[in-house]
This record gives C-alpha cells, structure tokens and sequence, in this order.
C-alpha cells in the first residue's frame, strides 16, 4: 500500500523564500500533490544505478510526488551554475560537502536550518551531519561518507603469522617482515591522491588545526611532521609513486598485503574472485586519535520560491536516507544512524569489520576553494613522492600553492 506523505512544519519560510508577507511566521504547509521533483545526480556505473533503483522505489511507494532524475555526469558543477544563472535550477541536487561552501556562499542553496525534519535530523551521524553546516547554517543533509580506509589481504597475514596493524609502527614491522620473507609490493597506495586522502588524515592524528574563516589556514609546524612522516617512509621504500589503476590492480591480484582506498573500491574488490580481503581504518600514531579523511555526497535544495516542491524534496531526501542500505551496496558509508544498526545493513560484507570508522571520518574545513586546493594536495605529493622535494620544500610549496588559490 501506498504510504501517505505527512505533513510537515516548514517554519519561517514564508519570509525568506518569497513567499507573501504578512503571513504568520511559523505556518503549517500541506503537500497536496501532485507534484513533480526534478533530481540532479552526479553518479556513474554502480553507483548511478544504485541511486535510480531507489529513486524508482520512491515513486512505486507513494503517489503524491514523481522524482524525475537527471543524471548530470561529467562537468556536473558547472552545470549546477549555469541552471542557477539561468533560473533553471533542479528543485534537488547532489553536493559534496567539501564543496558546499563554494555554492552555499552564492546562495544558491536554500538555508535549510528551520524546514528540515527534525527527526530525519536526529538520525544523522553527527560528525557528518555538521558538515552540511555553512556559516552557521544548514544548507546540505548528507546522505553518506566515503573514508578512506586500509585494506588487507587476510591469506597473505595469515601464511605470514602477522596480525591486522593497528599503529604505524606496526604497519612498518609488518611490512618489513614480508619483505625480508621476498614479498614485493608489500603496500599498494595512489600516491597522488594520497595527497589529500592519506595526508589528511594524518595531520589530523597529529593535532593538526585549522584557523576558523573561508580561507584555509594550517598549522606550519603540523604540516612539516606530517611531511617528515611521508620523507621517513618514502625514504624506506614503503611509500612509492604508484598511480591508482595499478595500486589496485596489485591488491586486486593478490600481489600487495595492504592497500588504502576509499570505502567505494569494495564495489570491485566485493566481485573479485579468490580475493580473501579484510577493511579497517588506516594506521594510528602511537597514542594519536585515529582520524581519517572522508567527504560525503549530500542532498541540497537550490533556491526554490514553491513550497510545495520544497516539501516534496525533503520528503524525497528522508525517503532516499531511510532506505540507504542499497546505496551502501554501491560502496558507499550511509550516514542515517538507524540504517547503520539496522540487521540488513550489518548482513552486508566487511561492513561490520569497519563500522567505527565512521567516527573517526575527518570531513574538508568549511573553506572555499577545496576542489582548488585538493588537487594542489596532490601535485605537491607527487613531487614529493617522486623525490624531487624533501618535507621542507613540500610544506614550503603547499604554503604557496595555497596562498596562490587565494590571491
């Protein structure tokens, strides 16, 4: 049976979407249908038919709204633009919380703080949900994280007699282990991206801050040992330049014991034959808080003067939140709290194994500029993977190339 779409308390937006003046300031507006929603998404491959799957499941379980998805794909942020300059705009859209402050401080996204429902609300992880937060706040209601994540070939510890490495140090013994028993390719890792991934993580755990404002303002000194730590390791040969398809395709192949990645790589690794693999949280500095890096893709409302396809969106967006246990599939982090105790989840593979990472997820500072400064990240690191800079002249250039963004 088709369910009936509750009405909710959409307060104050009758003053600050436009909508007459006058009216009362907390007033209660009713769905009364039929209405039509566009959606915008950026997915592709598993991930894209994941989230039509769920959209279509939406439509079948009601009959007051119709989500019509258009999957926007390749350049999808200027295109997000062009509809706003044009007064085009999708009534909902898919934002990575990194980059919510670009868009957000545009005002392209409706503030959300006062119609969002509550109880969808309550049941977001927090860490994430604060993310969604853009001066104070709330623009975007996340729908997942993606960590980074260690994984591990379970056969090649075993026949080894190594146990999973909880701390750094740990992950060095092990690896130096396997080597002296002839094991190459011991850890499989995408250099550059381990610029941002890896790396932020890392400073993170090692107390690393950032100064509050839309700028991005690191510690010197904190970015210095985080490079030192790369030097140590890049210097013993347990951190050298591999690019992505060949990390994984050594950890595909069973050629590498250990492997960081995002959560979405058990997409692949899940349909790999003969692949015995287990997921944990990256490496901990002795007596550090674990942290690692993570973004989420998130639900944003674009400037929309209609109340009823505001509401129609939210309901959409819990509906999407409520049922996330198929978007995990797609190897994705669902994000809504009683999804992620719910008995359907946790049947998933591995994702019992890698539960607490969740809380450790380290999200983008609330700067402008990260889809700028995320791939400066990179270029440093990969200078500095390659060996054309030490842990000084990195922390120099990245200083540069941020204020370079900036200018």
């Amino acid at each position: 049976m088709k369910k009936v779409l509750a009405t909710l308390l959409l307060s104050a937006m009758v003053l600050s979407y436009g909508f007459a003046e006058g009216q009362a300031e907390e007033e209660a507006v009713t769905l009364t249908g039929p209405v039509e929603i566009d959606v915008w998404t950026l997915f592709g491959g598993g991930e894209a038919d994941a989230i039509t799957a769920i959209i279509e499941d939406f439509n079948a379980s009601q009959d007051l709204i119709t989500a019509v998805e258009q999957r926007a794909g390749e350049g999808y942020y200027k295109k997000l633009i062009t509809a706003y300059l044009g007064d085009t705009s999708p009534d909902v859209a898919i934002c990575h919380l990194s980059s919510l402050p670009d868009y957000a401080s545009k005002g392209m996204f409706m503030d959300i703080t006062n119609t969002a429902p509550q109880e969808l609300l309550d049941e977001i992880q927090p860490n994430i949900l604060q993310g969604g937060y853009y001066d104070g706040q709330l623009y975007a209601i996340p729908l997942d994280t993606h960590p980074y994540v260690m994984y591990y070939n379970k056969d090649i510890l075993a026949e080894n007699n190594l146990d999973v490495p909880e701390t750094w140090a740990e992950f060095e013994a092990a690896v130096m282990a396997l080597r002296d028993k002839g094991l190459e390719d011991v850890n499989s890792y995408y250099a550059k991206g381990a610029g941002e991934q890896l790396w932020w993580g890392l400073y993170n755990q090692l107390g690393g801050t950032v100064e509050s404002g839309s700028e991005l303002v690191l510690d010197r000194a904190t970015v210095l040992k985080t490079y030192e730590f790369f030097q140590d390791f890049r210097d013993k040969g347990i951190f050298r330049y591999i690019k992505y398809g060949d990390a994984e395709a050594m950890f595909l192949n069973g050629v590498s014991a250990f492997h960081t990645n995002g959560v979405w790589g058990q997409y692949a690794y899940n349909k790999t034959e003969g692949l015995n693999y287990g997921v944990t949280n990256i490496p901990v500095f002795d007596g550090a808080e674990s942290a690692t890096w993570g973004d989420s893709h998130s639900w944003v409302l674009p400037k929309n003067d209609d109340p009823q396809k505001v509401l129609a969106g939210l309901e959409f967006i819990k509906y999407v939140s409520e049922n996330s246990v198929e978007w995990s599939k797609a190897g994705h982090f669902p994000v809504n709290t009683t999804v992620l105790a719910s008995d359907d989840y946790k049947a998933l593979p591995h994702k019992s194994e890698y539960a607490h990472v969740i809380d450790t997820v380290t999200l983008a500072p609330p700067v402008k500029g990260w889809a700028v400064l995320k791939d400066k990240f990179k270029d440093v690191m990969e200078l500095f993977i390659l060996g054309d800079l030490d842990a000084q002249g990195a922390t120099d250039m990245l200083f540069e190339e941020i204020a370079a963004v900036y200018e």
